[in-house]
């Protein structure tokens, strides 16, 4: 891809997947909805297909390696490759050993046109609430601070900045201060994309938009003290990454 090409990117997050296909997940089969979103994301001939699929985490809602295939079997007919990171409900082991394969990376850092795609691991096991630790921060930075690329998205399943839910305050990143002063070193960071609030979601911090997308299964409401179902549909995000740094992005819903 020449530095000169926009980067076009799926974001699909949230799926919530069960061992068993016709499972439900807050009312929803994680299953048929994934199946439906993708049929629909393929629909879109402007944009499909995209230079990368970014599934932002909570692929599975049990872990199990029986969901991990499942979604192996949703992705593989796809004209891109799919990278992936844990979200809170993952395994991360098992994620390890089911999804590389076929159009399924496990690779974390990409360079597509003039951009450089960093996918963090903001799981914290066993834990709802996220943490990159000292490890995946030294990662970002040193990513950030090698590229040949002038221009960068940061990728986490954690949000890392309030989203104005009073039940969601303590779910986000522990460590959001730290991530947010490594962001701040490296002028090339041009947005910030996560999952794990199942709403759409943006926002502009310094410069620096963040994005979230709805979950391919059930929403939560936003700007609730509680914690309510959405009864909007499930969602996906396109990114239009330009040359000259513009991020171009949308949602789209069944």
């Amino acid at each position: 891809m020449a530095a000169t090409d926009a980067v076009r990117l799926l974001q699909i997050t949230d799926m919530h997947l069960v061992a068993d296909r016709a499972g439900r997940v807050r009312g929803v089969c994680g299953h048929e909805s994934l199946g439906a979103v993708l049929a629909a994301a393929r629909s879109r001939a402007h944009v499909w297909p995209p230079d990368a699929v970014l599934a932002t985490g909570d692929l599975s809602d049990d872990g199990s390696a029986a969901s991990y295939r499942h979604f192996r079997e949703r992705v593989a007919g796809l004209e891109a490759p799919v990278y992936w990171i844990p979200g809170n409900h993952d395994d991360r082991a098992v994620m390890d050993e089911v999804l590389p394969g076929g159009n399924v990376m496990a690779e974390r850092s990409l360079r597509l046109g003039a951009w450089q795609i960093v996918l963090l691991d903001s799981q914290l096991p066993g834990e709802v609430r996220g943490r990159l630790g000292v490890r995946e921060l030294a990662r970002l930075d040193a990513e950030l601070g090698g590229s040949d690329r002038p221009h960068a998205l940061v990728v986490l399943h954690h949000n890392p900045c309030d989203i104005g839910s009073r039940w969601f305050a303590p779910l986000g990143i522990e460590d959001e201060a730290a991530f947010w002063e490594g962001i701040e070193r490296h002028e090339r960071v041009r947005a910030v994309l996560f999952g794990h609030i199942h709403q759409d979601f943006e926002r502009v911090r310094g410069g620096v938009r963040l994005l979230a997308s709805p979950s391919t299964s059930a929403q939560f409401a936003p700007g609730t003290d509680t914690l309510v179902i959405d009864d909007r549909p499930p969602g996906w995000r396109w990114l239009v990454l330009h040359p000259d740094g513009r991020v171009e992005s949308w949602v789209e819903r069944l």
